[in-house]
């Protein structure tokens, strides 16, 4: 009974070794390079033919199926070896696709509340047909259709692309304008005389402010509107009279232009720390 077990051992070796002769063991992959620029979804899946089954994969990482999935680019190094201990050795690499860029020159507004200003737009890195949307939360103008914008007003305005592969990048422009024609005569307390009466001040406390700004007159104010220094609107307070209520405000520099009652206009330059 051994030597009957022996010979039966023995006939399926040499079967087995006689198959890995005929059929030499030979290894395959099929590789899909990540979709987006650092993106962990590339795939390597093995098929082997030929040798002696069972086969054993040991990766460069010490893995041991015969598949990887959602990994980056870079290069992989796999042993596959038989029952025979026959091994193959191959290297796959996946190629990290190049980045999505958005550039763009911008132009802006001629003259305050204009509606002049301008983005001329570059796409690099998306290999193909891509889409794109526009949006703004303080300006104006955007033509839905055009990748290049023209007639904008002052205001920040984001484009955001979609390539083929669904990989995403936004980017935002600045369109800035000249600061509102004031008077020349600027400080901490602004002084004007008012259709030849007494002297009368408005003052914007603290200042510097660490936030929240306050506006006190002894006139009654009509408006009063905020630029930043990029010639940005900021905020508007209107049909204030005399109780004007405070704003808070980022770090920075601002100008607040102040309308009367009486139609004079002064302005107050803010500081917020």
């Amino acid at each position: 009974m051994k030597t009957r077990i022996s010979t039966v051992v023995l006939f399926v070796l040499f079967g087995t070794f006689l198959h890995a002769q005929k059929f030499p063991l030979t290894v395959t992959y099929n590789a899909q390079n990540p979709l987006c620029h650092d993106e962990n979804n590339g795939l390597i899946e093995l098929f082997v033919v030929g040798g002696a089954a069972p086969y054993t994969f040991i990766w460069n990482d010490g893995t041991t199926a015969n598949f990887k999935s959602h990994i980056p680019a870079g290069t992989y190094d796999i042993l596959v070896t038989d029952a025979a201990n026959i091994s193959v050795g191959l290297s796959v690499t996946l190629t990290n696709p190049n980045p999505l860029e958005i550039n763009g020159n911008v132009l802006s507004v001629s003259s305050t509340g204009g509606n002049n200003g301008a983005i001329d737009v570059s796409i690099y890195g998306t290999a193909g047909s891509f889409t794109y949307e526009w949006a703004t939360n303080s300006g104006s103008g955007i033509n839905p259709y055009a990748l290049d914008q023209s007639g904008l007003t002052a205001g920040s305005y984001t484009l955001t692309i979609i390539n083929t592969n669904g990989c995403e990048l936004s980017r935002t422009f600045v369109i800035s304008q000249p600061m509102p024609h004031v008077n020349p005569f600027n400080g901490h307390t602004n002084t004007f005389v008012s259709s030849g009466g007494p002297v009368h001040s408005t003052i914007a406390f603290p200042n510097p402010s660490h936030g929240e700004v306050n506006f006190k007159s002894d006139e009654t104010v009509k408006s009063i509107v905020i630029y930043d220094m990029n010639g940005f609107l900021v905020q508007t307070i209107e049909n204030t009279e005399k109780n004007i209520p405070s704003v808070d405000l980022k770090s920075g520099n601002y100008t607040a232009v102040i309308t009367l009652a009486t139609g004079v206009i002064t302005n107050e330059q803010i500081v917020v720390r």
